[in-house]
C-alpha cells in the first residue's frame, strides 16, 4: 500500500511539472513588491479624502498607515501607536473612525499596505512576569489591531522593533527576582501569545519588522556560550521572544526581515553580499532547532533603503558614494540591488522631503523638512531627480530597458564595424588582439579565435547578411568565435544583441566576457550567455544579453559570436548586426 501511494505522489509530482514549461521552472521569481514608509504616512482620515493624490505621486505598490492620534476612555487624545506596546487596555470602539475610513479610502494602485506599530514603551510599565501587563495590554491591543487589518483588507502589520524609549526592554536585569534561565523561557512564552493574538484574528497576516533577529546577532559569532553571552546583551532576551514567535507562528503567516541598518548601509554590491550572508548565518544560530524549517521558508528577507542618506549632508547618516555615480545613479544601481538581494518586498523609509504635497504639516514633519537645506524641495523628485524613473527601473530593469531601446533611449551602437562592411583592418587605428587571438581578415576592429585542435575557416562575405549586407562566416570551427573588445561606461546599464543563421549542424551561440582596464581577462565566473532563439526570419535568429550591472574591475564588455561543430565543413554559422546599447535615463540627460 505504502509503494503505491508513493509511487502515486511521484507521477502526480511528474504530472505537475509537465504541466509547467522549462522556463517557469527555470524562472522562480516572483514580481517584487516595494512599500513606502516614513514621515508622510498617513492616517486613514487623511488618506480617504487625498488617496487620489498619494496614488498620483508614489511609483510604489504599497505604504504604512498610521493610527497615530486616537481617544482614550476619558475623552483624551493618545498617541496610539507608541502606547500599543503596553499596560493599558484598548478597547475596539476606539478605532471605529480609522476602520470607517480606511474601508472607504479607494485604493487603485497601492494595494499592499501596513498598518504601522513598534514594541516602544516610553511610561516605564513593561514587565516580562506581569501577566496583566501582557494579557489586558499587549496581547489585547495588537488583537484588536490585527483584527482591524484584517478586515479593512491590509496586507498585516508593521513591527518597529527599536527601543526608542530607551528603556532596553529585553536586557536581563537580576532585579527581577528571576534567574536568567526563568526569564528566557519567560520571554519565549509571551512570544508566543503574542503570535497567538495576532493570529487568532489574521492567521494568514505578514508582520513586517524593520529590525529582527538583527537586533541581538552581533554575540552569534560562532564562538561558544551564545547563551551565557546573551545574558549580558542588551536586547539578549529578545531571542526568547523571536523563538517564542516562531514557537506559534501558524503556516499561513510571514515574518519581513527588514534588517534595517544593514541596509541602511548598503551601499555596492560587496556590502549587500556581506548583509545576505551575515543574515544566513546568523540568524541560524540565534533559532531553536525546531523553528529552523520556519526561518527558511516564512521569513522573508526584504532590504530597507534610506532616502535621505542620499541628500544628508552631514555624517554619520550620509551614505558615502564612492561609486563616481551620480546621486540619481547611485540610488538606483543600490535600490536594483535591493531588489535583486530581496526575496518578495523591498522598502524605503524617508523624513527630510516628502512624496506627496502635505498641507499642514506637523510640527516634527517641518522639522525634519528643515534638515539639509541645500537640498530641495519639498518633494522627493526634487531632492533625487529622476527618483520615480529609479524605482520603476529598480522594479524590473530588463523590461525598462528593452521599452528603453524600443523608443530608441540608447546610444549609438557601440559595437565598431557592426555589420562587417568595414574591410580595411591595415589603416586606421591599431587593434592589438589578445592572447591566441588573431584579427579577422577583412573585418576592421574584429579577431578571431579557435582552439588549435579545430581547423575552420572565418571569411567575410558579401550579400549574405540579415538584409543583403555582409556577413562573418564560420565553416568547420569546432568551437571558436569573433569577438571585438568595447570601452564601457563601468556605471552603465547595456544591451547586446547579435543575429545567426546555421547550416547543417552548427551551434551558435552569443557570450559576453570582461577586460580590464589594462586589456586582461577578469571577471571570468560571471561571463554571461544567450543562445539565438528569437526567430528574425529567412533562417536568422537573434540572442540578447542585458547587462544591469558591468562587474567591478571592468574597464570593457567583449561580445563573443561562438560557433560549435564536429569540425565538418558542411557545419556552417553566419553572424551580422551585432549590438551593444547604453540605456539612457531622463534624469542623466542635459536640462533643455
Amino acid at each position: 500500500m505504502r509503494k503505491r501511494i508513493l509511487a502515486f505522489v511521484l507521477f502526480a509530482s511528474a504530472a505537475f511539472c509537465a504541466t509547467i514549461s522549462y522556463a517557469e521552472q527555470l524562472n522562480p521569481d516572483r514580481p517584487k513588491k516595494i512599500i513606502q514608509f516614513g514621515l508622510d504616512n498617513a492616517s486613514p482620515e487623511w488618506l480617504e479624502k487625498n488617496i487620489d493624490v498619494v496614488e498620483k505621486f508614489l511609483p510604489y505598490d504599497g505604504i504604512g498607515i498610521t493610527f497615530d492620534e486616537g481617544i482614550d476612555k476619558n475623552g483624551k487624545k493618545m498617541f496610539i501607536r507608541y502606547k500599543l506596546f503596553g499596560a493599558e487596555k484598548m478597547e475596539r470602539s476606539w478605532f471605529d473612525s480609522y476602520v470607517k475610513s480606511l474601508k472607504n479610502v479607494k485604493f487603485k494602485k497601492l494595494r499592499h499596505n501596513f498598518i504601522r506599530a513598534n514594541y516602544a514603551n516610553f511610561d516605564g510599565t513593561f514587565d516580562l512576569f506581569n501577566d496583566k501587563f501582557w494579557e489586558d495590554g499587549v496581547y489585547n491591543n495588537f488583537r484588536i489591531l490585527a483584527s482591524i487589518a484584517k478586515e479593512c483588507g491590509m496586507e498585516g502589520i508593521t513591527f518597529d522593533m527599536e527601543d526608542y524609549g530607551g528603556r532596553k526592554l529585553w536586557k536581563y536585569n537580576p532585579k527581577c527576582g528571576h534567574s536568567y534561565a526563568d526569564a528566557y523561557t519567560k520571554a519565549r512564552e509571551r512570544g508566543q501569545g503574542f503570535i497567538k493574538a495576532l493570529s487568532d484574528k489574521f492567521p494568514e497576516i505578514k508582520i513586517f519588522a524593520w529590525f529582527w533577529i538583527d537586533m541581538v546577532f552581533g554575540p552569534a559569532d560562532g564562538t561558544p556560550f551564545l547563551f551565557e553571552r546573551l545574558e549580558a546583551s542588551d536586547t539578549g532576551l529578545l531571542v526568547g521572544f523571536i523563538n517564542g514567535i516562531y514557537d506559534g507562528l501558524p503556516p499561513e503567516a510571514i515574518i519581513i526581515d527588514g534588517m534595517e541598518a544593514h541596509g541602511y548601509a548598503a551601499k555596492n554590491i560587496d556590502s549587500f553580499y556581506r548583509l545576505r550572508a551575515l543574515r544566513e548565518i546568523r540568524f541560524r544560530r540565534m533559532l531553536a532547532p525546531e523553528n529552523q524549517r520556519k526561518l527558511r521558508e516564512q521569513t522573508f528577507l526584504a532590504v530597507g533603503t534610506y532616502l535621505d542618506s542620499y541628500v544628508n549632508e552631514k555624517p554619520p547618516y550620509r551614505l558615502e558614494n564612492d561609486s563616481g555615480m551620480n546621486r540619481t545613479g547611485f540610488f538606483r544601481r543600490n535600490l536594483s540591488l535591493s531588489f535583486d538581494f530581496s526575496d518578495e518586498y523591498v522598502w524605503t523609509w524617508s523624513q527630510c522631503r516628502t512624496w506627496f504635497p502635505i498641507e499642514n504639516p506637523s510640527p516634527n514633519m517641518i522639522k525634519n523638512f528643515q534638515m539639509n537645506p541645500s537640498v530641495p524641495g519639498p518633494l522627493w523628485h526634487d531632492a533625487i531627480p529622476g527618483i520615480e524613473e529609479a524605482i520603476i527601473y529598480a522594479r524590473n530593469p530588463y523590461e525598462f530597458s528593452m521599452t528603453r531601446l524600443k523608443i530608441g533611449k540608447t546610444s549609438k551602437n557601440m559595437v565598431r564595424n557592426h555589420d562587417f562592411e568595414q574591410k580595411d583592418f591595415s589603416s586606421g587605428e591599431t587593434i592589438t588582439p589578445a592572447a591566441d587571438n588573431v584579427p579577422l581578415a577583412k573585418a576592421r576592429y574584429w579577431e578571431a579565435w579557435q582552439p588549435k585542435r579545430s581547423k575552420g575557416i572565418f571569411s567575410v562575405v558579401s550579400g549574405e547578411g540579415t538584409n543583403g549586407s555582409a556577413a562573418v562566416k564560420m565553416e568547420g570551427v569546432v568551437d571558436g568565435a569573433i569577438l571585438q573588445s568595447i570601452k564601457a561606461d563601468p556605471n552603465g546599464v547595456h544591451i547586446v544583441r547579435a543575429s545567426a543563421r546555421t547550416v547543417h549542424a552548427a551551434g551558435a551561440s552569443l557570450s559576453v566576457a570582461w577586460k580590464n582596464a589594462n586589456g586582461a581577462w577578469c571577471n571570468n565566473s560571471l561571463r554571461a550567455f544567450s543562445s539565438f532563439h528569437e526567430d528574425l526570419g529567412n533562417g536568422w535568429k537573434r540572442a540578447t544579453i542585458f547587462i544591469p550591472a558591468v562587474p567591478q574591475g571592468t574597464q570593457y564588455i567583449v561580445p563573443m559570436l561562438f560557433m560549435t561543430s564536429s569540425g565538418d565543413r558542411k557545419d556552417m554559422a553566419l553572424f551580422d548586426d551585432v549590438e551593444v546599447f547604453q540605456i539612457k535615463f531622463d534624469a542623466d540627460e542635459p536640462k533643455k
